[in-house]
């Protein structure tokens, strides 16, 4: 096991998709600090995987690595996105919900959580690990 950790402050971005029929929602969360836990037993593979970054420079761990604990800490932002078929209106009235009552509003209006995604930006520092995190 592996513990990732960005080497600066600000690099950990989360994404939450939430979903309503056709509607999907995007909240975008930017962590100060922490760590993700990882289940991973090649350390040149872990590597490689930690050096191809998309388009908007960051790696992506929820798909590249099974996680197995996290610990982030003092979000600095919290941002939605309307992303398909959301009316204007709506919007305004899901982001005011939202400033009010944070996530709890999603599931008032009917989303679900669909799938959360982590990414590290910037150089990420690998730390192996002994400790049994899955007990």
């Amino acid at each position: 096991m592996f513990i990732l950790k960005p080497k600066f402050s600000k690099c950990i971005v989360e994404e939450e998709k939430w979903i309503r029929d056709d509607q999907e929602i995007l909240r975008t969360i930017g962590w100060r600090a922490g760590e993700i836990i990882i289940d991973f037993d090649d350390p040149i593979t872990l590597a490689t995987i930690l050096n191809n970054r998309d388009d908007l420079d960051r790696v992506n761990i929820t798909d590249n690595f099974e996680i197995i604990d996290q610990n982030l800490t003092h979000s600095f932002s919290d941002e939605l996105t309307f992303i398909n078929n959301v009316l204007s209106d709506h919007e305004k009235n899901l982001q005011s919900l939202f400033n009010k009552n944070g996530e709890d509003m999603f599931e008032s209006e009917g989303f679900q959580i669909f799938e959360t995604t982590l990414y590290l930006i910037s150089d990420i520092l690998i730390k192996e690990t002994t400790k049994d995190y899955l007990d």
